[in-house]
């Protein structure tokens, strides 16, 4: 009779332990385990309250993909400071080993090229152009708001090289014409110089008679975003 009893018991709690647990689970389903935010909020979290990452990669025999998975890798929307990315490669594999060094030299020096955090432009600026490096940026403040961008500015010689220096916006027009190449369209054209200078609409693979080309959408936020008065800095 006793053991009868104490079986009865047990079974009583294993089923009572076994109907807690799947109504835990059911509920536990059910929660909400996304904390949901804005952009605009986690944009102002500063970096210092992000957490550091490792992220671990193994390949193997995966010469074909391990370029994209680095760009992907690296495109990545936090910052780099705070991102350590190891791609993990067996000794064997000659061939993945060496497309990923190869992808990530490219990916090194895309990062420089995106990084406008240590150049010569002053916080003063709303836009910046580094000539050597064929990019411009427009900037609020010292911040990047914009770019940089892909550029191409004058041709050498001394009547066609863009002028370095501290300039002004002086005027800007929609549907401008360049009269001295046969009315040529230069749509949103930004001028910055009473001597023809200016951002516009233009092929960026193709060296200019001194003005800045960006590709279409990149003028459009140009012209849409300085004002005359706005300082350019161009180095």
């Amino acid at each position: 009779m006793v053991v009868v009893t104490l079986s009865v018991l047990v079974g009583a709690a294993f089923l009572i332990g076994t109907g807690f647990k799947f109504w835990a689970s059911i509920r536990g389903a059910r929660m909400e385990h996304l904390t949901r935010t804005d952009a605009a909020t986690l944009a102002a979290l500063p970096d210092h309250e992000l957490p550091r990452y490792t992220v671990l990669v193994p390949v193997y025999k995966e010469a074909n993909i391990v370029a994209n998975l680095i760009g992907n890798l690296g495109a990545l929307d936090y910052p780099a400071h705070l991102l350590e990315v190891l791609i993990l490669v067996e000794e064997d594999d000659t061939e993945t080993r060496a497309a990923a060094e190869a992808a990530a030299a490219e990916q090194a020096r895309q990062d420089a090229w995106n990084d406008t955090t240590n150049t010569p432009c002053p916080a003063t600026a709303k836009a910046c152009v580094d000539l050597d490096g064929r990019r411009a940026w427009l900037t609020d403040g010292g911040n990047t708001v914009y770019g940089p961008v892909y550029i191409s500015s004058g041709a050498p010689g001394a009547d066609t090289e863009t002028p370095r220096g501290t300039f002004h916006v002086t005027y800007k027009v929609k549907d401008e014409v360049s009269r001295e190449f046969n009315d040529a369209p230069m749509p949103n054209s930004v001028y910055f110089t009473w001597s023809g200078h200016a951002f516009h609409q233009g092929n960026p693979n193709v060296d200019s008679a001194g003005c800045i080309h960006l590709g279409g959408s990149d003028s459009d936020a140009f012209f849409n975003q300085l004002h005359e008065g706005d300082e350019v800095f161009i180095y």
